[in-house]
């Protein structure tokens, strides 16, 4: 099974801390709140959601990463054909790490295997702040938040209303370095991106209404 590499070469193996099981008498949901997409035949996508109480979906009980296989913007059509897929709870997917919320803050889902991904949620009043670190080439690392805070910063943020949470970008630098955000969060579904033999050359954010800006290109 082929799964997402920000590196031809990169195959996933991870460390991370894995949520003990929830208490029976409480039902659960995972709501998908963040994709990372590659533009490449046959790999799957990493796929970011929150686990909250089915009953009360305002209370989210932890973090979670997982592939969507052998879902990807070439096989699939397009980006938002995957953002459909990752919405779809029929589709296959294989769990890669959880971190429960008491350990927001201080812990991490990490990707070990070549230094490929880690994750980090830090609650901030009613919204969490999400911290994504990676690697893109042999050197590089592609972040939001932490330390490239002041050019993409992005939240998580619970809408009442639809009783859904959702990505928010804070601060989003285009490719040229300008703010793309304006007085109110933008919502950010998620990262595309094509992979080759050297890494990610370009990265594109999707946005609100299928719209779309490139974050990165090193060409």
């Amino acid at each position: 099974m082929k799964i997402l590499m920000v590196l031809a070469s990169v195959i996933l193996a991870t460390a991370c801390s894995f949520a003990p099981a929830f208490a029976a008498d409480v039902a659960t949901v995972n709501q998908p709140v963040f994709l990372l997409c590659p533009s490449h035949e046959h790999y799957g996508s990493w796929s970011l959601y929150l686990k909250v109480d089915k009953n009360d979906p305002s209370k989210v009980l932890a973090l979670g990463l997982e592939e969507l296989t052998n879902r990807n913007s070439k096989d699939d059509g397009g980006y938002e054909k995957v953002i459909e897929a990752q919405r779809n709870p029929e589709t296959a997917r294989q769990n890669i790490g959880t971190l429960e919320a008491a350990s927001f803050g201080s812990g991490s889902i990490r990707v070990e295997k070549n230094n490929a991904l880690s994750v980090t949620c830090t609650p901030k009043g009613s919204d969490y702040e999400l911290m994504i670190n990676m690697r893109i080439s042999a050197d590089g690392h592609f972040i939001i938040g932490g330390t490239e805070s002041d050019k993409r910063n992005v939240i998580l943020k619970y809408n009442a209303v639809e009783k859904k949470w959702a990505a928010y970008a804070t601060v989003l630098a285009n490719q040229e370095g300008q703010n793309v955000v304006g007085a109110q969060p933008l919502f950010l579904s998620g990262l595309a991106f094509p992979v080759t033999g050297t890494g990610i050359y370009r990265i594109v954010a999707g946005l609100m209404g299928g719209r779309a800006v490139i974050v990165y290109d090193s060409k």
